[in-house]
């Protein structure tokens, strides 16, 4: 009896270690088919033809991060009890839903309630994919979720470059006719997503002490608490917060920005894909970075030197400049997140892993309303180069405190 109960043990655990190790393959195509946004170098340009000002568009950022600040915290304890697949489906679906709504109604009114819709989407997704991918990455050959998490943004950057490169090519010959069936196609990538994700496989999580309280009660008390006494988890937090890239933001109003600066509408694509693919491989390498450079040097340098180039962006205004500038800056983007959702997963305990994750991106996005709202009223009554100054100095100075916060830290040194 007991030999048999040993070897159902093993093939139970044998097989779980397989649907996970499955996650992972899962994961690097739903990354790709997830950032297949062909209508990005054309959104803006599409909104704008309608009743919509620029302002208005950046407002739909602040609406955003509100609707994620609000749900973030909720949308992790439903990750948690009811499971990160249930959790992914409903956050893909929406994005499906919105997007294709707005095309049915673009006007204002749609347009910020939409957004506010995605904002709760995404707080379904936000935090919940890193805490799938992490669990399934201990059951994998090397256990290097560094290595693995960074695969899949890599793998994403690399959809989104063909996305954009599509996009710009079919805007260059087709004009405004070509919006449609571009976020059409956006739509439907995103549909695709929905439908392969039926197929991932939940971690089977520890389940709590009922007498202690509610499984929600429980969930919050251990996270909060964990949040609050954890030197580690506290500096990554605070350093997310000091380094808010503005990337919505530049994506937001590079391309009218380019248009006022005569440069050619192959740009609004072609620079945004080269931007990306240089991101793409850049996230390859960032975890063997690590090995050779200090992690408080390589987040003090990327943040400093994406704050000069807003300075660059707002200052210069030839094209070539301009057109270098902005695929730099691209290539810049989220260079450090693996490695700082590395750090708060190593001090995560499984059972509380969704919410601790939504609870440090709940207290970026708080934050982020606020410098949204500061870029939003900044670009209705100064123009866009005012913002772009606003932003820049506020990553340099970022870069800054957030090498002083992580060198007081010993093991981050």
């Amino acid at each position: 009896m007991f030999s048999l109960c040993y070897f159902r043990q093993v093939v139970v655990i044998r097989n779980d270690i397989i649907l996970l190790m499955k996650n992972i393959r899962l994961f690097n195509f739903i990354s790709y088919f997830k950032e297949l946004y062909f209508y990005t170098p054309i959104y803006t340009l599409f909104l704008l033809q309608g009743d919509m000002s620029l302002s208005i568009l950046v407002l739909a950022g602040s609406i955003y991060s509100i609707a994620v600040f609000l749900s973030e915290v909720p949308t992790g304890i439903f990750a948690d009890i009811y499971g990160q697949k249930a959790s992914l489906i409903i956050g893909y679906l929406i994005e499906v839903f919105s997007v294709f709504i707005l095309i049915i109604q673009p006007n204002a009114l749609t347009f910020l309630i939409l957004y506010f819709i995605r904002g709760v989407g995404s707080s379904f997704i936000s935090g919940t994919e890193e805490a799938l991918i992490y669990e399934s990455a201990q059951h994998t050959k090397d256990k290097d979720y560094k290595k693995i998490y960074s695969r899949f943004l890599s793998n994403g950057q690399f959809g989104f470059v063909f996305a954009t490169a599509v996009a710009g090519v079919t805007y260059a010959y087709y004009g405004k006719e070509s919006f449609v069936p571009l976020i059409l196609a956006s739509t439907f990538c995103f549909f695709v997503v929905s439908v392969v994700s039926l197929f991932l496989d939940d971690y089977k999580v520890i389940k709590f002490d009922k007498s202690k309280g509610s499984e929600m009660f429980i969930i919050i008390k251990e996270s909060y608490k964990l949040i609050k006494s954890n030197r580690i988890i506290k500096a990554v937090v605070i350093v997310g917060i000091a380094t808010l890239s503005g990337e919505y933001f530049i994506q937001d109003v590079y391309q009218p920005y380019f248009e006022t600066n005569n440069i050619s509408h192959f740009w609004f694509g072609a620079a945004l894909s080269l931007g990306t693919l240089l991101n793409g491989l850049a996230l390859r390498r960032i975890s063997s970075l690590e090995k050779k450079i200090t992690i408080p040097t390589i987040i003090f340098w990327i943040n400093i030197i994406l704050g000069i180039l807003y300075l660059g962006l707002a200052t210069f205004i030839s094209p070539l400049f301009l057109v270098g500038i902005y695929i730099t800056m691209n290539g810049l983007f989220d260079l450090q997140q693996p490695i700082l959702s590395d750090y708060i997963n190593k001090e995560t305990k499984t059972d509380i892993r969704a919410t601790v994750l939504s609870g440090a991106s709940f207290l970026r996005r708080l934050v982020q309303i606020f410098i949204t709202f500061i870029l939003a009223y900044t670009l209705s009554k100064h123009g866009i180069q005012q913002s772009l100054l606003i932003q820049g100095l506020y990553l340099i100075l970022g870069g800054v405190l957030s090498y002083l916060v992580l060198i007081s830290i010993k093991r981050l040194k």
